[in-house]
């Protein structure tokens, strides 16, 4: 998985990198509310959204985001240094959600599915 190739903002390029990569493109940075998650769903602009408490605002913002995600049936994930933060948020979210703890560990589930 490559996350973040491009500038933050570029949506549309990373749509056009990811059709032409084998490679999941998973993006973070990027996703700063529902709106961010669901463009970036739309566009294709990559495979994973990896949802960040403090770059969305809040937990309500990034249950808002899991909440698009899940309607649209894209595979998202939390990367949390605090479980127990991570854990609040996945508690309102219904699977496919993933707990990722490090980027490795978040690289190998997003290999595994």
């Amino acid at each position: 998985m490559t996350e973040e190739p491009l500038w933050q903002d570029d949506f549309y390029y990373h749509s056009m990198l990811q059709k032409r990569l084998k490679t999941m493109i998973g993006l973070g940075e990027s996703i700063r509310n529902g709106r961010d998650a669901l463009t970036t769903i739309e566009m294709k602009s990559c495979e994973i959204i990896n949802i960040r408490l403090g770059r969305v605002g809040g937990f309500s913002e990034a249950i808002t985001v899991c909440s698009t995600a899940q309607e649209q049936g894209f595979r998202y994930g939390t990367e949390c240094w605090r479980r127990v933060l991570a854990g609040r948020i996945t508690l309102h979210c219904q699977p496919p959600w993933r707990l990722f703890c490090c980027r490795v560990t978040f690289r190998h589930r997003a290999l595994l599915g």
